[in-house]
């Protein structure tokens, strides 16, 4: 028996079609499996170009920061390029012609091109202060990828291993004294560079500056419990109190505080990472401990009993510490404006002013820092039991009955109570008393300057 089949031109078409959309999900599968194999390998290339834009923008802003009011020649360099000498050395019409990047502190991120060609991506980079520090951040762009580089910037000056003071002409000194000396001009010694160090005071003041004459000053805000640290405005109207007698007082929170008067402390206190700017004096008495903090006093600033310190501290008038007072971690203490002793009561009429160093260490004081004395012609003086290890640069004189672990940048030596008395003119004293003593130290390296002397040098780089 035979069958006769009909209508069999269709059959094989769902066939077909069976067989073609097993192979679109088979090699849809096969694509998706190898785009997710090779997705890492794509977000890895990004990742790093995005840090090597990072890492360029460090090293351009530091390089813009460095060449002052020169123009940048190195902005964009490609050899390869057929108007490679008119871009370096085009007419200052030109539209080829090199612009001037500026990179000011706390404002608008400056948008950096580090190549020639701007298919690998950009940069940005932002500039802030920390105390005597600068704090550059760079952010490097490629694709969707981004990537952050934060350094800190001091300045340096490079010692010999083993000289342990540089002083003017004149005699050499004579005394215990472990390192050799360099008598002789102080031309290649750090100095200050007034523009970056005017822009630093006017940050750190500028609100001080704005509402002092336009501010009642309130009765003093005393503080004497943690609950009521919350209460403490930006910008307080009168003195601050912070009292810690009867209660143990912590405040850690990074906050910049502007007084209006006087900042004391007193009892057991323990500050971090916080910012005073005092119109007036900052006190630090007892047990006070404030570490990481960020302290100008546009007076005074005064460490006494056992209070510890590290961080920066910046006095415009002077500076003294006494007692067991510590200050430690290779901080920065910093006197930007003449010596002055404190204002003689009313009807002291004839009285000649008093003579005062800019920064006195006396009784049990142990220092471990920079320390800086700008334009007084006393700078500092170390008494006969206090003991300070570091860098200490003084535009004018030095007095010294204590011991220095360093090195000692100075015009001059002077004898501590003749430099102090009022019929005696000031005169150096290469003489070291028997209770003084210099000692250089290896790693010195280590204690840096505030930015605005020196040569700009990275001293902490995170990523």
């Amino acid at each position: 028996m035979v069958r006769l089949f009909r209508n069999r031109d269709g059959a094989v078409l769902p066939a077909v079609l069976i067989f073609s959309i097993i192979a679109v999900i088979m090699a849809g599968a096969f694509v998706s499996g190898q785009y997710m194999l090779a997705r890492p390998s794509l977000i890895a290339p990004s990742n790093l170009q995005a840090l090597c834009n990072a890492r360029s923008g460090i090293w351009k802003a530091i390089e813009i920061l460095n060449r002052g009011n020169r123009p940048d020649t190195l902005k964009t360099i490609n050899t390869l390029d057929s108007l490679f000498n008119k871009q370096l050395f085009g007419k200052p019409g030109d539209s080829n012609s090199i612009s001037m990047e500026t990179l000011v502190p706390d404002s608008t991120p400056l948008v950096l091109q580090p190549y020639a060609c701007d298919s690998f991506g950009s940069c940005e980079a932002v500039l802030s202060y920390s105390g005597c520090f600068e704090k550059l951040s760079s952010k490097g762009v490629f694709n969707t990828r981004e990537k952050t580089v934060n350094v800190k910037l001091g300045g340096s000056f490079f010692t010999s291993p083993d000289t342990a003071y540089y002083l003017e002409p004149g005699p050499p000194l004579q005394g215990t004294i472990w390192g050799k000396g360099h008598i002789g001009p102080m031309d290649s010694a750090p100095t200050p560079r007034q523009a970056d160090l005017q822009s630093l005071v006017r940050r750190l003041t500028g609100e001080l500056s704005a509402m002092s004459d336009t501010v009642v000053p309130n009765l003093p805000l005393t503080i004497q419990h943690n609950d009521e640290f919350g209460k403490i405005p930006d910008f307080v109207k009168g003195p601050l109190f912070i009292d810690g007698s009867h209660f143990d007082l912590v405040w850690k929170e990074k906050r910049r505080i502007s007084v209006l008067g006087d900042v004391q402390l007193t009892g057991k206190v323990d500050i971090e990472g916080v910012e005073l700017i005092a119109s007036g004096e900052i006190k630090c008495f007892d047990d006070c401990h404030l570490r990481n903090v960020v302290a100008l006093a546009q007076q005074r600033f005064i460490m006494a009993d056992r209070a510890v310190f590290s961080g920066t501290a910046i006095a415009q008038t002077n500076m003294l510490i006494y007692g067991h007072a510590v200050v430690e971690n290779r901080s920065m203490l910093v006197v930007i404006g003449e010596g002055k002793a404190p204002t003689p009561p009313t009807g002291g009429g004839g009285i000649p002013p008093k003579k005062i160093f800019s920064i006195t260490f006396t009784e049990s004081s142990t220092i471990d820092a920079t320390v800086v004395a700008l334009k007084n012609e006393l700078g500092v003086k170390i008494d006969k039991n206090a003991t300070v290890k570091g860098i200490l640069w003084t535009k004018g004189y030095a007095a010294l009955a204590g011991t220095l672990y360093g090195v000692l940048y100075a015009k001059a030596l002077v004898n501590v109570e003749k430099a102090l008395s009022a019929t005696v003119a000031i005169a150096p004293d290469p003489i070291l008393p028997g209770t003084a003593s210099i000692r250089r130290i290896e790693d010195v390296d280590k204690y840096y300057f505030p930015f605005f002397m020196g040569k700009l040098t990275v001293i902490q780089w995170q990523e």
